[in-house]
């Protein structure tokens, strides 16, 4: 009993493993699904220009996309997805700390960066666990209802935490959804792909129909891409906003 609570059980067809993987998706990727308020937020804070708004959303970005991109074509199968997990939410929480206490554009530029990396690993250790898991189909639509729970939720409470506390409250809120990633971490599997890829070995041998495996991936792919694109529109807008109206000066505490 009590090695069970030091060790759970870390293998795909754990319960654990898809709750696990939902938390990572709902809270690695916080920097990019609230993009708006921090640019706003930072903006004001720091007196930026249109230049320098738009070099913190593509650095932030751009980060988040090169990790995911690495790690999804170079470490998938050849790290441990637990191991690597741990080091991008500490990536997170240190970047988001190094955000609030900033003292020059340029170093926090370099904090977003190191935010941008950890966001991008943690995002993908979240969809990846989920498509291994027994019922990926099912399990991804509870997924994107729980993300929807989420973002609604923090998007009523953001601006007034914002406006009560200030800017640092933002960082704050990343920082404490970042140290919950270390936590669904902790049940996550050493490497979930290579545990499922023998597991389809084992049951259909050498020859494997790749089409009943590639052609839902395509769909989930696609459905995600839209998805991502449907966040981006709604950031650009955002940020449109933000050219033209002010922020309450309590966020500048």
């Amino acid at each position: 009993m009590l090695k069970n609570l030091v060790s759970p059980t870390r293998t795909i067809d754990s319960k654990a493993l898809i709750i696990a993987a939902m938390m990572l998706v709902m809270f690695a990727p916080n920097a990019f699904n609230f993009l708006p308020f921090m640019l706003g937020g930072a903006a004001e804070a720091m007196a930026l220009n249109d230049a320098q708004i738009e070099s913190i959303a593509m650095y932030e970005l751009l980060a988040t996309a090169l990790s995911s991109l690495l790690f999804s074509l170079l470490l998938i199968r050849r790290v441990n997805w637990r191991y690597i997990g741990y080091l991008a939410a500490i990536a997170l929480i240190a970047g988001n700390y190094m955000s609030m206490t900033a003292q020059d554009f340029d170093s926090f530029i370099a904090s977003r960066l190191l935010a941008g990396s950890g966001q991008g690993i943690g995002y993908s250790l979240g969809l990846v666990g989920m498509s291994v898991t027994k019922h990926p189909g099912r399990n991804f639509g509870y997924m994107i209802a729980a993300l929807n729970v989420w973002l609604i939720t923090w998007f009523i409470l953001i601006p007034e935490l914002m406006a009560e506390f200030g800017l640092n409250a933002l960082y704050q809120f990343f920082m404490f959804a970042s140290a919950l990633c270390l936590v669904a971490f902790w049940f996550y599997p050493d490497n979930g792909r290579v545990e499922k890829d023998k597991q389809i070995s084992t049951a259909h041998g050498d020859t494997v129909d790749k089409k009943k495996y590639v052609v839902p991936m395509i769909w989930v792919g696609g459905a995600f891409l839209v998805y991502s694109l449907s966040l981006a529109s709604s950031t650009l807008t955002s940020r449109l906003l933000v050219l033209t109206c002010k922020l309450p000066q309590k966020m500048l505490v």
